[in-house]
């Protein structure tokens, strides 16, 4: 009996939730993942934690191996077995072993792309000095903290004021290190948070003796063994260091795709449709490699988080294991949700920032407020800053920044639904929020603030 092969490239997120949903559907299909690396499943947004400390070992971060996975799953496991060409009218992938260089090719009838997102380069002089890490993959933190353990550094560089930057050089300081951020944008987070709100992160990083330097580095520079020693600013500046992190972003990983002839969007990220499908048939993609539609003002964009990234997996997965019963299955589209810890603040954006808004000719009103996480008279109540993005006529939340102590990112999840259900600030005033003392005052800092904005609309 002849058995459908379904060949998913790519672990970490998207691969492997692609390859389970799959076998959900069809329990009868041959299904094959095909790693590069020797990781299939582990927390990659917990990795700056093991640099301090706060996580103990690497193997903590480790969610499923590949053993593990084939066995539970009844899913052919490949790590180390790089896809090097896809070929959509043969339906063939060449597969590269990297434990003997060999190449061949198998056939798949239906293939699902999860090549996630790869990081940026600074692609400046002395780049690949020892003591220079990129700051993405498992294997990148391997090589930081086997450099830690063999030289303990005594200053770090992060090249980088977003969030895994942040979040390194909070953990790097924790665990001893001098550490100096060089970003190049107008203030910290400046992908998603305004720039008041910026200058509170920036308090907050100097108040733990982390320097932030609004520049970007043009040459590193190493000793007579090849180390690190300092880098180049493009303002003049050099800044001794022995340990360089690299966290300028991530692009997606669409070459692959490309090659294929499989269309690319406006973001580099492979071009699906709402059921995951890409322009090659019986090829769907999903993950950090792809671009979606954001649902405020349906922009597409390269969304590289993770719970995007499940489910577009869901998607994916479904649709290429179905077998003609049923509706496929789709994808709604993004409200872009995140959250950074910076020592003792929380830092949480959801939707659209406010510039973001008005570069896209978008009529809006915009409004901050500052406000208690809990009532007045009991202890440890901290203030929570919270910016509202409305439309100016109707009043349509459309994006939220909220930045402060204890409660303030999970506040955040609330605006992410009203953003997603198309609520207006002056639904949102009337939505009845808990009120207790330890947890919130009994007029919560989002009705306060969606309050306030009303006073704007049109």
């Amino acid at each position: 009996m002849y058995q459908e092969r379904i060949a998913i490239v790519g672990g970490v997120a998207a691969g492997p939730a692609a390859a389970a949903q799959a076998r959900r559907v069809n329990p009868s299909a041959d299904i094959w993942m095909f790693e590069a690396g020797a990781n299939i499943s582990y927390g990659a947004c917990e990795m700056p934690y093991v640099l301090s400390g706060l996580i103990e070992t690497i193997d903590e971060l480790v969610v499923n191996t590949a053993a593990e996975f084939s066995r539970s799953r009844n899913i052919n496991v490949r790590t180390g077995h790089r896809i090097t060409a896809v070929h959509a009218a043969t339906r063939t992938l060449t597969i590269e072993d990297s434990a003997d260089g060999r190449t061949w090719d198998e056939r798949f009838d239906k293939l699902v792309l999860a090549t996630g997102a790869r990081a940026r380069r600074l692609a400046v002089a002395g780049e690949d000095s020892t003591g220079v890490f990129l700051f993405r993959t498992l294997d990148d933190l391997r090589q930081v903290t086997k450099m830690l353990n063999q030289r303990p550094a005594k200053h770090a560089v992060v090249a980088g004021g977003g969030y895994v930057g942040v979040e390194v050089a909070e953990s790097l300081s924790k665990a001893g290190v001098r550490v100096s951020i060089v970003h190049r944008g107008s203030h910290i987070l400046d992908s998603y948070v305004g720039s008041a709100h910026g200058e509170i992160i920036h308090n907050e990083l100097s108040r733990h003796g982390v320097t932030v330097r609004k520049d970007s580095i043009s040459r590193i520079e190493a000793d007579a063994t090849g180390h690190v020693k300092a880098v180049q600013t493009v303002g003049g500046e050099l800044i001794g260091c022995d340990l360089v992190v690299v966290a300028v972003g991530v692009d997606p990983h669409s070459t692959l795709a490309l090659d294929a002839g499989i269309r690319l969007g406006v973001s580099g990220g492979i071009r699906v449709d709402e059921h995951m499908r890409t322009s090659a048939s019986g090829i769907w993609a999903c993950g950090d490699c792809i671009e979606v539609e954001r649902i405020v003002d349906g922009a597409m964009i390269h969304s590289p988080l993770a719970p995007t990234a499940y489910r577009t997996a869901r998607v994916a997965g479904s649709n290429a294991a179905r077998r003609g019963r049923g509706k496929p299955a789709r994808f709604h589209g993004v409200t872009p949700a995140s959250a950074v810890k910076v020592f003792d603040l929380e830092v949480a954006a959801v939707g659209i920032r406010r510039n973001e808004a008005e570069a896209a000719g978008l009529d809006i009103v915009s409004n901050k407020i500052v406000a208690g996480s809990r009532a007045g008279m009991y202890p440890g109540s901290r203030d929570i800053s919270i910016e509202l993005v409305g439309m100016r006529r109707g009043g349509r939340l459309i994006g939220a920044e909220l930045v402060g102590g204890e409660g303030a990112a999970l506040r955040a999840n609330v605006l992410a639904l009203a953003i997603r259900q198309r609520l207006t600030v002056s639904q949102i005033k009337e939505v009845d929020l808990i009120y207790a003392p330890p947890f919130a005052p009994s007029i919560d800092p989002i009705i306060v603030a969606a309050r306030e904005l009303e006073k704007l609309l049109i």
